[in-house]
């Protein structure tokens, strides 16, 4: 079952499976002419490689030798010089491989995360396959002989290494692999804080970039965080090397003291409170000013002035809670009064004490004559006498702790103020004129109204009151003093009435003479009728008149009521009745008889008239006067001509006439 022998590269010989070979066959080629290459067989033929894998001997023989047998010794051949006998002949020789070196070649130096496993393929480098076969040995630092091996190591720096062989021949490599320490991140156990306390929390120094994320959703890239919030806080880091860890930490909060200074109080000047503290284990009060012991929680106070003290206590976490309490101290009951008060007669005046200094929650003010009698209480107080006089009025101020303080003000009563005046007359119909008079003087300032909206600054000589109504003018006063008057008057105006009436037809012509007359009246009680050519008619709002000729004639409209006359007037105008006659002919001539071409008008004002001849061409033309039978300074022949007539009446209503006259000479 051997297989057949095969041949060296650039030999001729053959090899046998007994392992020896007749070196006389043998010859060397290449560079060193006198090198041979023999096969390593085993008993069985086989040489333990593939292909091309072969390994060999190099023996260096020496020129003079042509023919020699060679014999391997057993156990094959090694990296290290053996001594081979050819015909007892001493020969140097060395193991090499001819078509095949295993490779050694390890990662790079590299550092690992805390918890990472290194997994190595000797077989593999940068993913690629080296150069190995099935029949390499590996040998590696841990002792393991597998081709992949798993590193899980201490935190440090570590040398691994691995060694490659087949047959005789041998590769190596080492590396460094750097295992991290065990934690990249220790926040520590949960805190407890005070509420206002902070607290430091920090990610330590083995990273380079930090994550915080807080309870409110928020996130800060910082390697400390100073926070006082309570919940859950988590920090990501990582190293130069991508290294990533993860912390959480919980902040909460120890409860404060309940502390309570007690209730403000008033204390009077000189007298001592107990303050009531409590809430806490320790007691701290502020300032410790005029207390008999500042670290318990009831001293004893005895301030001379208003002050507040601060309590700050604290709890067995030793969380601190601040109070405060005011204690009001009343000083020396004081107050000012002015020397003097000035008042008016019949006024009600005003008593007031300023810079009032006690206990301002305590005051009581009695305010009496000078025979004790009390006359009001209070600050300010009103006082009210119809027919006060000059006199010393008291004030006797207390608080309920101080002595009483009192102090006395003078009141002199001034002259009166009279802003009486005089209105004639009081009463009468619209439009109604007043006259007004003051009878009064000594006024600082005054201001007088009618009682129609309108003011000035003194009382004015007359008003006009247009409207019916009752008015009441005022008139109002200050004194130099101050004392003040008023007065007003009544004015009745009554209602006047109004008078119109309506007349048509307007103008009118003869034979219409008779108008029809409507009275339009207001606040009356009575009409009554002028027509104005010697007839009267009463009572009628509606009535009729026929007036007997052409003319003007001024009709009045009187209306009545209880108070008041009014009367209304215009003019009726009867005009003539509008004639105009042209005759047919005339004859110019100078005889003094039908001279001229004249309209004969009545209830005419204006008239126009042109004459045309036959033949349509105008030949005279005047204005308001009769043609004479001359065109142009001559006079015209015998003949009819054609006449237009515009007339005006005396309405300035137009009128127009035409028609035929004949020249007859």
């Amino acid at each position: 079952g051997a297989p057949p022998p095969r041949k060296l590269p650039g030999q001729s010989s053959d090899y046998t499976p007994n392992g020896t070979l007749s070196a006389g066959n043998i010859r060397g080629t290449g560079i060193n002419a006198y090198a041979s290459y023999l096969l390593k067989t085993d008993s069985l033929g086989s040489s333990g490689c593939f292909e091309k894998d072969l390994d060999v001997t190099v023996l260096n023989l020496e020129p003079k030798f042509s023919n020699y047998d060679l014999i391997i010794q057993e156990g094959g051949l090694t990296e290290q010089d053996v001594m081979l006998t050819v015909r007892n002949l001493p020969f140097s020789q060395k193991t090499i491989c001819t078509n095949f070196q295993p490779t050694a070649q390890l990662p790079g130096d590299t550092t690992l995360c805390f918890g990472t496993k290194l997994t190595i393929d000797a077989r593999l480098v940068n993913g690629l396959p080296t150069n190995t076969s099935p029949q390499c040995r590996f040998l590696w630092s841990t002792g393991d002989t597998t081709p992949v091996v798993n590193f899980s190591k201490a935190p440090g720096m570590h040398k691994i290494w691995v060694q490659i062989s087949k047959g005789g021949c041998v590769s190596s490599d080492t590396m460094q692999a750097t295992f991290l320490q065990n934690f990249l991140v220790d926040l520590g156990p949960d805190k407890e804080i005070c509420p206002y306390d902070s607290t430091l929390l920090n990610a330590g120094t083995h990273a380079v970039n930090f994550n915080w994320y807080l309870p409110g959703g928020d996130t800060v890239k910082a390697q400390q965080i100073f926070t006082q919030q309570e919940g859950q806080y988590r920090v990501r880091v990582a190293d130069a090397g991508g290294c990533v860890d993860l912390d959480t930490i919980h902040i909460s909060h120890y409860p404060l003291p309940k502390t309570s200074a007690g209730p403000d109080s008033a204390i009077c000047f000189g007298q001592t409170i107990t303050l009531q503290g409590e809430g806490g284990i320790t007691y701290t009060w502020q300032p410790p000013d005029h207390l008999d012991n500042a670290f318990v929680a009831n001293p004893n106070a005895t301030p001379p002035d208003s002050i507040r003290y601060w309590l700050i206590t604290s709890n067995q976490q030793g969380c601190r809670d601040t109070d405060d309490v005011f204690i009001a101290v009343s000083p020396p009951l004081f107050a000012t009064l002015p020397g003097q008060l000035f008042v008016c007669p019949g006024d009600s005046f005003r008593l007031e004490a300023t810079d009032v200094k006690g206990d301002t929650g305590h005051y009581t003010f009695t305010w009496t004559d000078s025979a004790g009698t009390v006359l009001v209480t209070g600050n300010p107080a009103f006082l009210h006498q119809e027919n006060i006089t000059s006199k010393m009025v008291n004030l006797k101020l207390e608080d309920g702790c101080s002595n009483a303080f009192i102090d006395s003000i003078e009141i002199i009563v001034n002259p009166a103020a009279d802003a009486a005046f005089t209105a004639t007359p009081t009463e009468g119909c619209a439009p109604l004129t007043v006259a007004f008079q003051s009878t009064g003087s000594g006024w600082e300032w005054a201001q007088f109204t009618a009682g129609e909206g309108d003011t000035s600054e003194t009382i004015i000589p007359q008003h006009t009151y247009r409207q019916p109504g009752i008015y009441h003018p005022y008139f109002s006063i200050i004194t130099k003093a101050g004392c003040t008057d008023s007065s007003s008057q009544t004015i009745i105006v009554h209602a006047t009435p109004t008078a119109n009436f309506t007349a048509a037809p307007q103008p009118t012509r003869i034979p219409n003479t008779t108008i029809t007359f409507s009275a339009n009246v207001t606040d009356a009680d009575f009409i009554e009728w002028d027509f104005g050519d010697g007839a009267t008619e009463a009572g009628n709002y509606e009535t009729i008149h026929t007036y007997p000729d052409t003319g003007r004639y001024t009709v009045m409209l009187t209306a009545t009521n209880a108070h008041c006359t009014s009367t209304y007037s215009r003019t009726i105008i009867i005009r003539d009745l509008i004639r105009i006659h042209l005759p047919n002919a005339f004859s110019p001539g100078n005889d003094g008889l039908n001279e001229t071409f004249t309209p004969v008008t009545t209830a005419i004002a204006h008239y126009q008239l042109t004459i045309y001849n036959r033949w349509g061409e105008q030949i005279w033309k005047g204005e308001n006067e009769g043609w004479n039978g001359t065109s142009g300074g001559a006079m015209v022949p015998e003949g009819v001509y054609l006449y237009l007539l515009k007339a005006t009446d005396d309405t300035s209503a137009p009128h127009f006439f035409k028609g035929n006259v004949t020249v007859v000479k």
